[in-house]
């Protein structure tokens, strides 16, 4: 059973709560009342900071929000990615593999925006197509198997409902593998734990979440504790998501319930913080592998 407490404020009600608190606090002290107040917040701080615009309009004249965990279903969906990994025996691609398709990416993409740098400015123009790579006449070095091919489509792919409408956006193809890159990336989020010790099993990495991918970790434990509350769920045999990144519909209900409270990617509910003529400022990192730009500049 849920915690409905912690969740409600975890979702929406704790920031408010300190917000109202803190200002009645510094009013006290300082003896006057308060010109202007501001927040800032990146990744779960972007969510909170969007919640209370749309939610509490009045708590704050302007935001400065990064990289929005704004879309809950879609985040806890993003997991699909390190669940690919117990589709076939060969579904995990080992550093090796992953340098070489961050090789075939930067080939591809670096030089799209007009100059050659290392820097991919435009994700979203990039054509690169994990297909490309797949092994081919026997050759089976510097290639990939199908199977991995799948693995990085998943990474790359939106999630869709049975009518084929997007309810999860894919990742950026940038920075797919840098070890020594500070974030979440193709490595870190779905591949770091290694391969899965039995992807026939319940917990296909064995039950410790630290020695689990953090994706596959994030989406494991919030269909058992958020949305199913039922910590015997399999999500192995009975994934939310099949193969071809179709959500099952009462699965995709269920997880839409069990986390409105907690969402703040609805524009039509920012109009009463714009027409009292505050401010949003919005960022988000193109090479972002735990929280995908591309859901943001949907909501823009």
């Amino acid at each position: 059973m849920a915690h409905e407490d912690a969740v409600t404020d975890f979702f929406s009600r704790a920031v408010h709560t300190v917000t109202v608190a803190g200002k009645q606090f510094v009013q006290h002290r300082y003896a006057g009342a308060l010109a202007r107040s501001y927040f800032v917040g990146c990744s779960d701080g972007g969510r909170e900071g969007l919640v209370e615009a749309t939610r509490y309009p009045e708590d704050f004249e302007g935001y400065i929000v990064g990289d929005p965990f704004f879309d809950v279903p879609g985040q806890i969906l993003a997991g699909r990615a390190a669940r690919a990994l117990v589709d076939a025996p060969d579904s995990y691609l080992p550093p090796a593999l992953l340098t070489l398709v961050d090789n075939a990416v930067y080939a591809n993409c670096d030089a799209v925006d007009g100059v050659r740098d290392a820097l991919i400015q435009n994700p979203g123009a990039c054509s690169f197509s994990p297909q490309s790579l797949l092994c081919s006449g026997g050759n089976t070095a510097d290639c990939l198997t199908q199977s991995q091919v799948d693995t990085l489509s998943a990474w790359f792919a939106a999630a869709t409902d049975a009518q084929g409408r997007v309810v999860s956006l894919g990742f950026p193809v940038s920075d797919l593998y840098n070890n020594g890159a500070a974030g979440n990336n193709l490595f870190r989020w779905t591949e770091a734990a290694g391969p899965p010790h039995d992807i026939h099993a319940a917990a296909p990495w064995g039950e410790a979440t630290s020695a689990q991918p953090a994706g596959w970790a994030f989406y494991d434990q919030s269909f058992k504790y958020l949305v199913f509350l039922d910590p015997h769920v399999d999500n192995n045999h009975q994934s939310a998501v099949d193969r071809r990144g179709v959500v099952h519909h009462a699965a995709l209900a269920q997880l839409e319930a069990r986390t409105a409270a907690g969402r703040g990617d609805d524009p039509q509910q920012l109009a009463p913080f714009l027409a009292a003529d505050r401010k949003l400022l919005l960022y988000h990192g193109y090479s972002d592998g735990f929280i995908t730009p591309f859901r943001m500049f949907q909501f823009y």
